[in-house]
């Protein structure tokens, strides 16, 4: 139920910690979600997430150029060239979890600068980790054969 001390310890809760879960704050509240969807929205907060992006350095931007020019020559060049290359990418598991960036929500009236934000560091006892490897080619997934983790 929405209350006038609901509200204000829904919005307090934000303002100590504005990157504190709906969820969390709805079972410190003992109201639903929604609930607290309305009080953020009709108090005009808004849910800014991370957004990740590649650093890149001035000397970083002439190779990308020649890259990209080598890339549209080769294309008009041979047909489908692009469908001959391997796209690659990989990750990294472990008991420590990997930064989902859905997950990742910050409540305020305006974008802000993310770079005050807190990190949480936790310690496990004992580490474990997976690195996963896999790649398109044309039409075709590929993955590490020794972890084939494809519905088959």
């Amino acid at each position: 139920m929405r209350t006038p001390l609901n509200e204000e310890t829904v919005l307090g809760a934000f303002n100590e910690d504005p990157t504190t879960s709906i969820r969390a704050v709805a079972l410190m509240v003992n109201v639903s979600r929604s609930t607290i969807q309305r009080i953020m929205r009709d108090n005009r907060q808004h849910a800014y997430h991370y957004k990740r992006v590649q650093n890149l350095l001035p000397e970083d931007y002439p190779a990308r150029v020649n890259f990209c020019t080598w890339l549209l020559q080769k294309c008009g060049e041979i047909p489908r060239f692009v469908h001959k290359v391997l796209f690659t990418n990989e990750s990294y598991f472990s008991r420590g979890g990997t930064f989902n960036v859905h997950n990742c929500t910050i409540w305020a009236e305006e974008n802000p600068y993310l770079g005050y934000l807190k990190i949480t560091v936790r310690f496990f006892h004992r580490r474990f980790s997976v690195n996963l490897w896999g790649g398109i080619l044309g039409k075709s997934l590929v993955s590490d054969p020794v972890l084939n983790l494809l519905p088959t």
